[in-house]
């Protein structure tokens, strides 16, 4: 009984921490363009460790997710690609990979890790509440003003 007492706080903290976060992280990137950068690395970074883990052991749970999200996702993931969940996992934690290794790097591998990082957090705008919503648009927000900033050439800032 205590748990569904302390589920929805534990739900909301979470939400609003992420949003917080995502702001700061905004913040962050629109101050210090180098910091961020290397903030959203290490998050993409992270991500990908995450899906890596969930792919190995929980692949099942995306497609439970599924169920009770918008209906498009419990089509995609629950319906049309039945047991092809593992193998998305894989590419999604892949791709958040590159992102992060992109992150990195200077010239239009930073640009296409920003557009790759940006079309990543777009795609969990149907998720809403359940992933933060709007958390994803500030972080996406951020990658956008990232790769629009003068200096997107290496971590230390260092211009040719």
């Amino acid at each position: 009984m205590e748990d569904t007492l302390l589920a929805p706080f534990i739900f909301w903290g979470i939400y609003i921490g992420s949003n917080l976060t995502a702001l700061l992280l905004l913040w962050i990137t629109i101050k210090h363009p180098g910091a961020g950068r290397a903030v959203l690395s290490i998050f993409f970074a992270a991500c990908c460790l995450i899906n890596i883990s969930k792919a190995m052991e929980m692949s099942w749970l995306y497609a439970k997710e599924a169920e009770i999200i918008t209906l498009p996702y419990h089509f995609f993931l629950g319906k049309a690609l039945g047991d092809l969940g593992k193998p998305i996992l894989w590419i999604i934690a892949g791709c958040q990979g590159l992102a992060s290794i992109a992150l990195t790097r200077k010239g239009l591998i930073f640009v296409l890790g920003c557009w790759c990082g940006m079309i990543l957090l777009i795609a969990l705008f149907p998720l809403g509440l359940r992933a933060a919503f709007p958390a994803p648009a500030f972080a996406a927000l951020a990658l956008y003003y990232l790769q629009k900033s003068p200096s997107h050439t290496v971590l230390t800032g260092k211009t040719r």
